[in-house]
């Protein structure tokens, strides 16, 4: 039996109206003998050749396409390969045109789509319609579906291609992160002649003349100038009309690295400033812009324009969609710098941007930096107060030599040369976010939380200015407001009265006072487990208590004995006894620190019956909340219903109530198990 039909499928039937061939794959056996014979198009009645094609894929649906070169993108391709007419049928305006036949010219193509259906319909040609999901695009502005149609536009062969490509697999400019050269270099790989013309209201016009007494001859008559022609070169006419079209905004900023720079004019500031060394931008414009500056700047300046390409993340919402007007999910950033601070939103985002990775957004993590510019404000507040008038930082080659020092004065330089070193390196390797989580580790958990109570034992002005002067070099990239008004307080002469121009700290050769820092974190650890058993058995900060140091290194011994102002101090103890004898002793909360071991005895501290009560009822109130949490993060309707930062708030909380439980089980114990 002979079919004398093919089946086709479209999502658009009225670009039917416009078709030129039925497309197959020549592999594909059920068609492989309809291939070079003529078929008959309904409804225009006209003969169309059954085309062999290796787009075409022999499982997607019938096997069978038809070909609109017209009207769809990949068509036109096809069309182009086997030589095909391009028949239009929409017109610019979204009317069918007199190409699409007498009974449909005028219509809307919607409109025309319902009576091509119809018509179909009504001949007995309609296998069956279905709803399909598919990808249509929609002009942002009106929100309608685009429609792909012909026009005349101006194209531009790319110039310097295999350079800008050498230049990057040559490591001539890197890519961070490297990953992204890959997209690079698809594009370049299968570059395509490049549309620079527009049809828009704005922009730089196409720098192209017609004359108007050459009509009918305009490639002959085009002139492409600057400036409006004095006289035609074909005819002598003086009558011109530029071209109505502009030129693709990528067009102009593709020259962006030496056109700034006054090119083409050797200027100064070209001479100096190109090549740059670093260009920062977003991975969805890297064939946009990175690629056509790399071969521009090849093209017209024989050499790159930058060393570096760095990548940035896409800032996202919480549900990980792309910041954008219309989903009105994007905050705005002078509400941000009003309540947080310019200085507090950018730290606050840069803590958070892994290097090319994408940034869920949320005002909770912006809080963080707003938090951390606080406490570098009262920091410096701090130290403003407790130096003299015209104080100084410690000179640089003097930091080496200890004379003078502390040792806590030596652990926090020790710290400040590990923090610098840290920092430098990431920027090395554009780690915005391990540089800046380095800075606020040091900041926040070593310089405030701990230097500056240890400099209320034993003061050094030159050490506490000269820490917080390269806190706020190392900080001012990413701080640049408050770095700058506190640089200005503490009065430094470097940076010709701004710390813009001050000197960024340098990695150190070498690391000093290592045995120093040693011995002073081991100071921390006792202080620190002295505090946490405070913590555990409900001791008011601001009581004294009797603590008692016991190890069995007589070296330990004489630190300790050394260094026991500091414990005295920070951990508020009114009797600390130090011992490497073996006494049992009892009736006390016990910790192992720094490898000593810790022992606050109970008398005097607290009633242990009481604590006994209250730890036992909130042993119970936590079990109870555990309990009811693990039966609703089991639930599978909660977990799956709830907002996802619901669950994950929960499961948080969950976890860090289990390990509160846990110290309250081991204070408890410890009150059990001493003798009454």
């Amino acid at each position: 039996k002979i079919q004398n039909y093919i089946i086709v499928a479209t999502t658009r039937p009225e670009t039917m109206l416009g078709d030129e061939a039925v497309a197959v794959n020549p592999k594909d056996k059920r068609y492989k003998k309809l291939i070079g014979q003529k078929i008959l198009l309904p409804l225009q009645n006209k003969e169309i050749p059954i085309i062999a094609d290796a787009a075409v894929e022999i499982s997607f649906g019938t096997g069978a396409v038809k070909v609109t070169p017209a009207h769809d993108p990949v068509d036109y391709e096809v069309g182009l390969r086997h030589k095909l007419p391009l028949t239009q049928v929409i017109g610019a305006d979204g009317v069918m045109t007199k190409g699409a036949g007498d009974d449909y010219a005028g219509l809307d193509r919607f409109e025309c789509r319902k009576k091509v259906v119809a018509d179909l319909e009504e001949l007995d040609l309609l296998e069956k319609t279905e709803n399909y999901k598919h990808n249509v695009g929609f002009s942002q502005r009106a929100d309608v579906p685009v429609e792909p149609m012909l026009s005349e536009q101006w194209f531009l062969k790319y110039p310097s291609v295999k350079k800008a490509l050498k230049a990057v697999k040559g490591g001539r400019i890197k890519f961070w992160p490297p990953r992204w050269a890959k997209v690079y270099f698809h594009w370049l790989e299968n570059i395509r002649d490049w549309c620079i013309s527009r049809q828009l209201w704005w922009g730089h016009r196409i720098p192209a003349w017609y004359c108007n007494s050459c009509v009918g001859a305009l490639v002959r008559s085009c002139i492409v100038s600057i400036e409006r022609p004095a006289r035609c070169p074909h005819c002598g006419g003086t009558v011109f009309i530029q071209d109505p079209d502009v030129l693709d905004t990528w067009f102009s900023s593709w020259l962006w690295p030496f056109a700034t720079m006054g090119w083409p004019e050797k200027t100064p500031e070209l001479k100096k400033f190109y090549p740059t060394s670093d260009l920062v931008t977003g991975p969805d414009i890297i064939f946009f812009w990175v690629a056509r500056m790399i071969m521009a700047g090849y093209e017209f300046m024989n050499e790159r324009p930058f060393d570096n390409v760095y990548f940035t993340g896409i800032i996202r919402d919480a549900q990980g969609r792309k910041m954008s007007k219309s989903l009105g999910n994007s905050p705005d950033p002078l509400d941000l710098i009003d309540k947080d601070g310019a200085d507090g939103l950018r730290f606050g985002l840069m803590l958070v941007a892994p290097k090319g990775q994408d940034i869920l957004f949320s005002e909770d993590r912006i809080e963080v930096g707003r938090n951390f510019m606080n406490k570098l404000w009262n920091a410096s507040r701090f130290v403003m107060m407790n130096v003299s008038p015209s104080p100084s930082p410690l000179p640089q080659g003097e930091r080496g030599k200890g004379e003078g020092l502390s040792l806590a004065d030596k652990w926090i330089l020790n710290r400040l040369q590990h923090t610098i070193r840290d920092v430098n390196r990431a920027l090395d390797y554009y780690q915005f976010d391990t540089a800046a989580r380095a800075l606020y580790q040091f900041v926040w958990g070593e310089f405030c939380d701990w230097y500056l109570e240890l400099s209320k034992v034993q003061k050094s002005e030159h050490v506490l200015l000269s820490v917080l002067d390269n806190i706020l070099r190392l900080l001012h990239p990413y701080a640049p407001f408050i770095t700058e008004e506190i640089w200005q307080k503490i009065r430094t002469t470097e940076g010709d009265g701004t710390i813009t121009f001050a000197s960024y700290p340098p990695a150190p050769s070498k690391i000093e006072h290592a045995a120093e820092a040693d011995e002073m974190q081991k100071v921390m650890e006792i202080v620190t487990a002295i505090r946490n058993i405070r913590g555990e058995h409900n001791v008011s900060p601001s009581k004294t208590i009797k603590v008692i140091l016991k190890t069995h290194n007589k070296k330990m011994e004489g630190i300790l004995e050394r260094d026991k102002n500091y414990i005295i101090s920070l951990a508020k103890v009114s009797d600390l006894k130090i011992t490497s004898g073996g006494e049992t002793i009892q009736k006390a909360a016990t910790a192992v620190a720094g490898g000593v071991d810790v022992f606050v005895p109970f008398e005097g501290l607290i009633d242990l019956d009481a604590e006994k009560i209250r730890l036992t009822k909130e042993i119970d109130r936590l079990d109870k909340y555990i309990s009811a949490t693990g039966q609703k993060l089991a639930n599978k309707n909660f977990v799956e219903r709830a907002p996802k930062e619901v669950v994950e708030k929960e499961r948080s909380r969950l976890v860090e109530t289990g390990d509160e439980l846990e110290k309250l089980k081991k204070a408890l114990k410890e009150l059990n198990e001493s003798p009454q």
